[in-house]
This record gives structure tokens, C-alpha cells and sequence, in this order.
């Protein structure tokens, strides 16, 4: 008797705490699912997620909510609600969901809330202005040029993991720009740093979609958490020896100047306090950033940069071998710009000024395939969105990947890779919260330019030597999140010397 009393005073407590958010829910619409766990269950499995949104867009519209766990969820698709979300200062924070991001990331740039937020994004973002993103070019060139050597010594084989060799091409990329520090992953060194640095991805995706690991000391019981330990512990024991040769040379320096190859192992630096690590090297020592500030920050960069551009890059490369058309109006723009006898390319920013059809083949692929299909937000105080109250403590989620592929705002062929969409006549017309690959708003993305530039060069390189080719066709692609947006399907495709 005293076990029921007790169930039904939890229960009852439960209800109560609930009542502002059903009463939004009864307003709103959306699946209830089971009772305190909602619809935990459906979305446990991370290959489902991405169709059980689009599955609920259809059935509920674009404006629907539920939970996931204790916690309540508003999700999202219209434009103009989008807006709101992100203008609002009330809906600054990532969402409570992201918890499972911490054991890596802990309080970096992506996870930092409020105030604190407002702070370190003020910090480093003189590290992604466009004169230092700049001064990158050299390295851009020199890592995708050894990049192209690895394609050409692989080319002739029947096949090769091309996602593998583009993923330790960009984070070759990504370390030595952000850290100043070659790591040589091109060559396979440092190999467990990266297997496990991807393994994380994983074990992220699995948390952030599982209600019951959000409890720390009921996931500290999992093999998840074991393996997670061992994952991380590489992690930030390859960042932090990086971190602690930085910072060596940074208290040796007397003054801010140009530092020449290291005699030792061949690094390249740009002017130090200008790189990212320069930049928060700079504001550990005036106090502004702890070490732990400094670790965080290098694990935030590192993960973000690397793992969208991979997904940017292969699904651009892959969508053109889909579309032969496509591919080779691009090709023709870059033979314009790059001679097709030209042996090796030295790309410059002036050199990506003018060209269009680039930016109209990497902006769709950013609409079909946006490399962050879910962005979640947590609400910190009471907002309203279409008439309607939704309390503080819920957690927004601004479904990107179904509404980049709504045919009521893209047209008949919303689900299908055409560039045009972003044509000069076109993009005159797009609202500008229907594309939002890097979020937008108060907290957009630090490193939009110098995620793009990356890209750019990646495909010019690939396009000007290479002919890309599949059997696969886009309606045969599957897609699952894993932080970013990954593909089911084996990477198929080939590549044949032009």
C-alpha cells in the first residue's frame, strides 16, 4: 500500500511539473508516445531518427511536439518560426540533449551557455576573421596537394575508402590550422587518434538520442561509457601533448613574429596570436582562459571542423558523380580559371571570387545535405511562437534536413541535386532562414568561410584531374545522424585521369 501511495505521489508530481508543457503540447500537436519516456524508444536507434522526423512532418506539419524522456520537445520546420528561434535571446543555449557531448567537449564554443557563450565567442573570433582565414591558403594547397598524391597512388585500384582518406585529409587540415602543428595523418600516422576521434562521433549521436544515458550515474554502469573513457583519453591525450609544445614555444616567444619551419619536424606557422591557437594561448596567459578552457576549446574545433567538411566535401563529390551534367559544367569553369595541362594547382582566394557555378554546386549541396541536419536549442526562458507560450526548459529542434527538401519552399525538384536552385535568378527569391546549413541568428557558426574555402579547393582539385562516377542513384542514398549527416550506403564511386 505504502509502494502505490508512493508511485501515485510521483506520479502526480510529474503531471504537475508537466502541466505548462501540456498544455502547449494540447496546443501545439504532436506524438505523446509512452508515459515518461515518449518517444525515447522510437528514436534510439540513430539510423531512424531523420525518417521518424520526416514521418512526423508529414503527419503533424511543420510545427509539432513531444517527448523525449522527461524532457519536452517543440520541433520545428517553418521559415518563419526558425527565425524567431534563433533571434531569440531566450533560445541562445544548445539544448540539455547535448549533455552527451560534454565528457569530450566539456565547455567549449559549442557547448558554452548564456553569457559564457557571449564571452568566448567574443575571444576567439579574431581567429576566424577573414585576413587570418586567409593566410591559410598555403597550407590549404600544401595538405590537399598531398591529398591528390594519395588519390592518384590509389586510383587504379578497384576501390579504396575514399570518406577515410578525405576524413584525415581535412583534419590534416583542420590541426594544422587551428593548431599550427603537422600531423602527418595522410601518411597514417597518429592512426589512433583518428579511429578513435570518429568511434566518438558514434558513441555521441548513440547518447544524445537515448533519454535513459542522460543520467550520468545510469550511464556510468554502461560498456557505452567504458569504451567512451577509452575514446576520449586519446582524444585529449593527443590534443593536450600539441597543446603543451604550443604553449612551450608561446612562452619562449619574446615578440609576435613570423616563425620559420622548425628544424626538427618540418611544422609550418602562421603569425603567432593570429591562428586559433595563438588566439587562446594568448588569453590563457592574461587570465581569460584556463587550461582547461584551452583543452576544450582545441577538442570543440577539431570535432566541428573536421567532421562537417568531410560530409560537405564527399557528398558534393558524390552528387556529381550522380549528375554527369552538372559535373561537367563545373569542370568547364574551373579549366577556365585552371588550365586543363596546369600539373599542380596553388589555389588563391582571388582565384574563388568570380566563380559561380562553384558556389551554386556547394550551396545546393548544403541544401540537400546539410552537414548538421538537426539543430537543438534549449529554451531559457518563457517565448511565444505562433501565438502559442512555450515554457522555459523546453527543448527546441529546428528540423534543417526535411525543410532544405521541402517542395513548398524548393519547388518540384526539392529532393533532387540541382544547382540552379541557387542561380542568380533564383537565389533573389530564397528566404534566407529556408537555407541555414550553418545555422543562422545570434549564434551562427564561427568558421562558415573557412569551412567553404576548404571545400572549394578540395573539389576543384578532384574535378581538374578526375572524372567521378557511380552507379549509385540519389533515391538509393540512406541517411542517419551522427552529429553530422552520414550515409548508410557504401561510398561508391570511381575515379578515372582525365
Amino acid at each position: 500500500m505504502l509502494v502505490f501511495l508512493l508511485v501515485f505521489v510521483l506520479i502526480v508530481y510529474y503531471l504537475w511539473s508537466q502541466r505548462k508543457n501540456f498544455r502547449a503540447w494540447l496546443k501545439i500537436g504532436g506524438p505523446f508516445g509512452y508515459p515518461f519516456i515518449g518517444v525515447g524508444l522510437q528514436f534510439a536507434d540513430q539510423k531512424k531518427i531523420l525518417k521518424l522526423m520526416g514521418h512526423y512532418k508529414k503527419v503533424y506539419g511543420n510545427f509539432y511536439s513531444g517527448w523525449l524522456g522527461p524532457k519536452f520537445l517543440v520541433a520545428t520546420s517553418d521559415p518563419n518560426l526558425i527565425k524567431s528561434v534563433l533571434n531569440s535571446d531566450g533560445c541562445i543555449d544548445k539544448s540539455d540533449l547535448f549533455v552527451a557531448l560534454e565528457y569530450l567537449m566539456k565547455n567549449g564554443l559549442l557547448l558554452a551557455k548564456g553569457s559564457n557563450w557571449y564571452r568566448r565567442r567574443k575571444l576567439l573570433n579574431p581567429a576566424f576573421t577573414q585576413p587570418i582565414i586567409l593566410e591559410f591558403f598555403d597550407i590549404y594547397n600544401d595538405v590537399v596537394g598531398s591529398f591528390m598524391q594519395k588519390i592518384e597512388e590509389r586510383v587504379n585500384s578497384e576501390s579504396f575508402d575514399f570518406p577515410d582518406l578525405l576524413s584525415k585529409g581535412v583534419l590534416e587540415i583542420a590541426c594544422q590550422t587551428t593548431m599550427g602543428k603537422r600531423v602527418n595523418l595522410l601518411n597514417d600516422e597518429n592512426w589512433k587518434f583518428f579511429k578513435h576521434f570518429h568511434c566518438e562521433l558514434d558513441i555521441l549521436t548513440t547518447k544524445l538520442a537515448s533519454p535513459w544515458y542522460h543520467n550520468e550515474s545510469i550511464y556510468k554502469l554502461s560498456k557505452l561509457y567504458q569504451k567512451e573513457k577509452l575514446y576520449v583519453n586519446t582524444i585529449h591525450t593527443f590534443t593536450k601533448k600539441i597543446i603543451d609544445e604550443k604553449l612551450e614555444q608561446h612562452k619562449n616567444s619574446e615578440q609576435l613574429s613570423l616563425i620559420d619551419k622548425s628544424e626538427n619536424d618540418g611544422n609550418e606557422f602562421v603569425k603567432q596570436k593570429r591562428i586559433f591557437v595563438e588566439q587562446i594561448f594568448h588569453h590563457g596567459v592574461s587570465g581569460a582562459l584556463t587550461c582547461d578552457d584551452i583543452d576544450d576549446e582545441v577538442a570543440t574545433v577539431l570535432l566541428t571542423a573536421a567532421d562537417t567538411l568531410t560530409a560537405s566535401t564527399g557528398m558534393a563529390i558524390y552528387s556529381l558523380a550522380m549528375f554527369q551534367d552538372f559535373q561537367d559544367k563545373l569542370r568547364e569553369e574551373i579549366y577556365s580559371v585552371f588550365p586543363k595541362n596546369l600539373d599542380k594547382l596553388d589555389i588563391t582566394y582571388n582565384d574563388l571570387k568570380d566563380m559561380e557555378y562553384l558556389d551554386m554546386v556547394l550551396h545546393e549541396t548544403l541544401r540537400l545535405f546539410p552537414p548538421i541536419p538537426l539543430l537543438f536549442r534549449n529554451v531559457t526562458k518563457d517565448i511565444s511562437l505562433d501565438g502559442i507560450d512555450i515554457p522555459c526548459g523546453t527543448q527546441m529542434v529546428i528540423n534543417v534536413f526535411n525543410m532544405q527538401r521541402d517542395e513548398d519552399i524548393w519547388g518540384l525538384q526539392a529532393k533532387t541535386f540541382n544547382p540552379e536552385h541557387f542561380s542568380q535568378e533564383n537565389h533573389k527569391n530564397i528566404n534566407p532562414y529556408t537555407f541555414i546549413p550553418y545555422s543562422r541568428g545570434i549564434r551562427s557558426c564561427i568558421g562558415i568561410k573557412y569551412s567553404q574555402y576548404v571545400v572549394k579547393i578540395l573539389l576543384i582539385n578532384l574535378l581538374h584531374k578526375y572524372k567521378v562516377s557511380t552507379n549509385t542513384k540519389l533515391e538509393d542514398l540512406k541517411y542517419y545522424v551522427s552529429i553530422s549527416l552520414r550515409l548508410e550506403n557504401e561510398f561508391d564511386i570511381q575515379f578515372e585521369r582525365l
